[in-house]
């Protein structure tokens, strides 16, 4: 008969949709901003509303640490700043299943870049904590929660690129630790070697990794260097960018 210890190695390998069921109570959600008083005031709130089980709520840096534990069925994460969409995007990369809400949106234009991150659900600079509560609910049902004009840029978008129109330029955008692993890896090192020298394990370097080679459209660990020594200009100023307080 299995034992305790079992059940809790399945739930830890399971994907995220199936968490629930594991815990056998509410879904979970994980709470990401770089603001304080953000996060504990989204936190506050959900936990007053109900519905979900809020398991903790952390800044950016903390997401390696999320990584390394089961995840949670849904992440809130506050989009409405520099750093957000490269979170996103990772997060999306290394766990599709997973749900991911944006909240502090500001305009049409950065909730379609949010979709192309991965973020399935949109709560504007003017919503509530309860219209939050709403869009994760919805997200957990399948339902994409949006305002009629991002879905018709959203479908406009789709449109250009079935008739094979060049699709709206991006430009990649590393985190502070992306960079870090792109140079070093940029450098020959194997993910073990970035792992030593970083101090965290190999797993989380190569998830990392994953999300680089995507950003930087490149297929292999020899291209990274190149592709970084092009986009150098770009992410120097995009980095300046995201210490400017909002």
């Amino acid at each position: 008969m299995a034992g305790k210890n079992d059940d809790q190695r399945r739930c830890a390998t399971r994907p995220p949709e199936t968490n629930q069921a594991c815990r056998g109570g509410l879904p979970t959600a994980v709470i990401i901003s770089d603001v304080l008083l953000y996060r504990e005031g989204v936190h506050d709130g959900m936990r007053r509303l109900g519905g979900l089980e809020i398991i903790d709520a952390i800044g950016s840096a903390g997401v390696d640490d999320l990584l390394e534990r089961p995840l949670p069925d849904l992440v809130i994460i506050d989009a409405s700043r520099p750093a957000t969409l490269s979170v996103a995007r990772m997060l999306a990369h290394v766990a599709p299943g997973i749900r991911i809400i944006g909240f502090g949106i500001g305009n049409h234009d950065e909730a379609l870049a949010g979709v192309e991150a991965g973020i399935t659900a949109f709560v504007g600079q003017e919503g509530s904590v309860a219209d939050i509560r709403e869009a994760a609910l919805g997200a957990l049902r399948g339902e994409a929660v949006c305002s009629p004009e991002l879905t018709a840029k959203l479908l406009a978008r789709l449109a250009a690129l079935a008739i094979g129109a060049p699709a709206i330029a991006t430009q990649p955008v590393l985190t502070g630790r992306e960079s870090e692993i792109a140079r070093l890896v940029g450098d020959g090192l194997s993910n073990k070697e970035i792992a030593h020298q970083l101090g965290i394990s190999p797993a989380t370097v190569k998830n990392h990794v994953h999300t680089i080679l995507d950003k930087l459209d490149v297929t292999r660990r020899s291209s990274v260097g190149a592709r970084l020594h092009q986009a150098r200009p770009l992410l120097r100023a995009r980095t300046a960018e995201s210490r400017i307080p909002a």
